[in-house]
């Protein structure tokens, strides 16, 4: 049977935005884009934190670095990770 793993982000604290603005540089344009335009700063540290969480296991398990990351949509809005 095939092992799934489960990642959670306990979210607190508000970010200060000094580092919210440096964690923003992590993410593609496109996704920056989506996350500035939130109206709920809650909700856009919610999308940045998950798109990090993301990110770093893509980093880690796979060592692709960060830069290299895309992501893809089909023709149901669904994302999809290609190299």
């Amino acid at each position: 049977m095939d092992r799934i793993n489960v990642y959670a982000v306990k979210l607190g604290n508000k970010i200060a935005e000094p580092v919210f603005c440096r964690l923003l540089g992590f993410v593609s344009k496109a996704k920056k884009e989506r996350i500035l335009k939130f109206v709920r700063r809650e909700d856009a540290e919610m999308v940045l934190l998950s798109e990090l969480l993301i990110r770093h296991l893509i980093v880690t398990i796979l060592g692709i670095q960060n830069h290299k990351i895309s992501f893809g949509f089909n023709e149901y809005g669904k994302p999809f990770f290609y190299q």
